[in-house]
Protein backbone atom coordinates (compact mmCIF):
# COMPACT_ATOMS: atom_id res chain seq x y z
CA UNK A 1 0.00 0.00 0.00
CA UNK A 2 1.39 3.43 -0.97
CA UNK A 3 2.14 6.04 1.69
CA UNK A 4 -0.32 8.89 1.11
CA UNK A 5 1.97 11.28 3.02
CA UNK A 6 4.99 10.63 0.78
CA UNK A 7 6.38 13.63 -1.06
CA UNK A 8 5.91 13.38 -4.80
CA UNK A 9 8.02 15.25 -7.32
CA UNK A 10 7.19 15.99 -10.90
CA UNK A 11 9.70 17.70 -13.14
CA UNK A 12 8.31 19.19 -16.32
CA UNK A 13 11.13 20.17 -18.63
CA UNK A 14 10.63 22.51 -21.58
CA UNK A 15 12.56 21.24 -24.59
CA UNK A 16 14.42 23.18 -27.31
CA UNK A 17 15.04 26.41 -25.35
CA UNK A 18 16.84 28.67 -27.82
CA UNK A 19 15.11 27.37 -30.96
CA UNK A 20 13.33 30.67 -31.75
CA UNK A 21 11.98 33.81 -30.06
CA UNK A 22 8.43 32.44 -29.83
CA UNK A 23 9.55 29.24 -28.12
CA UNK A 24 11.79 31.17 -25.75
CA UNK A 25 8.89 33.45 -24.76
CA UNK A 26 6.60 30.47 -24.27
CA UNK A 27 9.12 28.74 -22.02
CA UNK A 28 9.63 31.87 -19.91
CA UNK A 29 5.87 32.38 -19.58
CA UNK A 30 5.37 28.71 -18.70
CA UNK A 31 8.12 28.86 -16.08
CA UNK A 32 6.65 32.02 -14.55
CA UNK A 33 3.23 30.37 -14.41
CA UNK A 34 4.70 27.33 -12.65
CA UNK A 35 3.90 25.00 -15.54
CA UNK A 36 7.51 24.00 -16.24
CA UNK A 37 10.34 23.60 -13.75
CA UNK A 38 13.36 23.62 -16.08
CA UNK A 39 14.39 23.87 -19.72
CA UNK A 40 16.90 22.13 -21.97
CA UNK A 41 19.09 24.45 -24.01
CA UNK A 42 19.41 23.64 -27.71
CA UNK A 43 22.98 24.88 -27.89
CA UNK A 44 23.34 25.23 -31.65
CA UNK A 45 19.96 26.93 -32.16
CA UNK A 46 19.66 30.47 -33.53
CA UNK A 47 18.38 31.95 -30.26
CA UNK A 48 20.48 29.95 -27.77
CA UNK A 49 22.38 33.01 -26.49
CA UNK A 50 19.11 34.80 -25.81
CA UNK A 51 17.79 31.69 -24.02
CA UNK A 52 20.84 31.68 -21.73
CA UNK A 53 20.21 35.34 -20.89
CA UNK A 54 16.53 34.63 -20.22
CA UNK A 55 17.41 31.69 -17.98
CA UNK A 56 19.66 33.95 -15.91
CA UNK A 57 17.11 36.76 -15.81
CA UNK A 58 14.22 34.53 -14.73
CA UNK A 59 16.14 31.87 -12.79
CA UNK A 60 15.20 29.02 -15.12
CA UNK A 61 17.31 25.90 -14.41
CA UNK A 62 18.96 24.68 -17.62
CA UNK A 63 19.92 21.27 -18.87
CA UNK A 64 21.71 20.42 -22.09
CA UNK A 65 19.89 19.25 -25.20
CA UNK A 66 22.57 17.57 -27.30
CA UNK A 67 21.81 17.89 -30.99
CA UNK A 68 23.92 15.81 -33.33
CA UNK A 69 21.58 15.72 -36.31
CA UNK A 70 20.01 19.07 -37.22
CA UNK A 71 21.12 22.60 -38.06
CA UNK A 72 24.62 24.01 -38.04
CA UNK A 73 27.30 22.69 -35.71
CA UNK A 74 28.73 25.15 -33.18
CA UNK A 75 32.24 23.98 -33.93
CA UNK A 76 34.01 23.75 -37.31
CA UNK A 77 31.53 23.46 -40.15
CA UNK A 78 33.52 20.88 -42.10
CA UNK A 79 33.75 17.92 -39.77
CA UNK A 80 32.42 14.40 -39.51
CA UNK A 81 29.01 15.61 -38.23
CA UNK A 82 28.26 17.65 -41.35
CA UNK A 83 27.41 16.98 -44.95
CA UNK A 84 28.91 18.82 -47.92
CA UNK A 85 26.60 21.82 -47.36
CA UNK A 86 27.97 22.47 -43.86
CA UNK A 87 24.77 21.40 -42.13
CA UNK A 88 24.42 18.37 -39.90
CA UNK A 89 23.46 15.18 -41.72
CA UNK A 90 19.93 14.76 -40.35
CA UNK A 91 18.76 11.81 -38.27
CA UNK A 92 19.01 9.17 -40.98
CA UNK A 93 22.32 10.49 -42.33
CA UNK A 94 23.80 10.62 -38.84
CA UNK A 95 22.79 7.02 -38.09
CA UNK A 96 24.30 5.81 -41.34
CA UNK A 97 27.54 7.73 -40.78
CA UNK A 98 27.76 6.48 -37.19
CA UNK A 99 27.27 2.86 -38.31
CA UNK A 100 29.97 3.20 -40.93
CA UNK A 101 32.45 4.76 -38.48
CA UNK A 102 32.51 8.19 -40.12
CA UNK A 103 31.52 10.14 -36.98
CA UNK A 104 34.32 11.45 -34.74
CA UNK A 105 32.69 12.05 -31.34
CA UNK A 106 35.62 14.24 -30.29
CA UNK A 107 34.19 16.83 -32.68
CA UNK A 108 31.08 17.30 -30.56
CA UNK A 109 31.65 20.71 -28.96
CA UNK A 110 28.20 21.40 -27.52
CA UNK A 111 28.99 20.33 -23.98
CA UNK A 112 32.10 22.50 -23.76
CA UNK A 113 30.26 25.55 -25.10
CA UNK A 114 27.77 25.46 -22.23
CA UNK A 115 30.29 25.53 -19.38
CA UNK A 116 29.70 29.26 -18.78
CA UNK A 117 25.92 28.99 -19.06
CA UNK A 118 25.46 27.23 -15.69
CA UNK A 119 24.00 24.18 -17.40
CA UNK A 120 23.44 21.13 -15.20
CA UNK A 121 24.79 17.85 -16.63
Amino acid sequence: MADDNATRWLVINADDFGYCDQRNRGIVESFQAGVVSSASLLVNADKASEAVQLSREYGIPLGLHLNLTEGRPIKTRNNSLTSENGLMRGKFGFREALKSGEIDLDEVGQRRSTSSASVVY
